[in-house]
């Protein structure tokens, strides 16, 4: 399970993307991908997208594990809930 930790900003997408790819490369086919959110304290949209886009191209569910309530809110206002998993 990958933290993340702070704000997924567009400036930390870029960084954050390559160190979930590395992630996701070591996971069985079919499995779901668990990020560990409790130390997210904001999440933009391209963010939120990026982390998306990433289960898509991996075929992975995309689990988010002790989200805050301000970056689920972020993540319901976009219409975006249904996509992802919290835990």
């Amino acid at each position: 399970m990958l933290r993340l930790f702070g704000e997924l900003d567009p400036i930390r997408v870029d960084t954050v993307r390559d160190e979930i790819r590395s992630g996701m490369l070591g996971i069985a086919s079919g499995a779901d991908f668990e990020l560990d959110c409790a130390e997210l304290v904001a999440i933009s949209p391209e963010g939120i997208y990026m982390l998306l886009k990433l289960g898509r191209e991996f075929g992975k569910r995309v689990v988010l594990t002790g989200a805050t309530d301000a970056c689920r809110q972020r993540i319901r206002m976009m219409g975006l809930e249904s996509e992802f998993e919290f835990r």
